[in-house]
């Protein structure tokens, strides 16, 4: 649950204002996506947006030990993303 409310908070903006979208696949599985913006371009990916209200209003209610695990999650992800950047 906390890797889906980790995912939703970085992944939903970036797909949101994104023009384009590729898929990378190894023996027939998915190993990883990309989305993208060209200048001028139209977002296109804004018909997946959903509504993630109860992710975020059960991470508001997490124990201490949960909200630790959201932290380190969060942390990587950051690090991750700034990495790609």
């Amino acid at each position: 649950m906390i890797n889906a409310a980790v995912t939703m908070m970085f992944i939903s903006p970036i797909i949101n204002k994104s023009t384009f979208g590729r898929v990378a696949t190894l023996d027939g599985e998915v190993i990883g996506v990309i989305f993208g913006s060209r200048v001028g371009e139209t977002t296109s990916y804004r018909m997946l947006q959903e509504d993630y209200t109860s992710e975020l209003l059960q991470l508001l209610n997490l124990n201490d030990i949960e909200r630790k695990v959201f932290v380190e999650l969060t942390s990587m992800t950051n690090e991750a993303y700034s990495k790609l950047m």
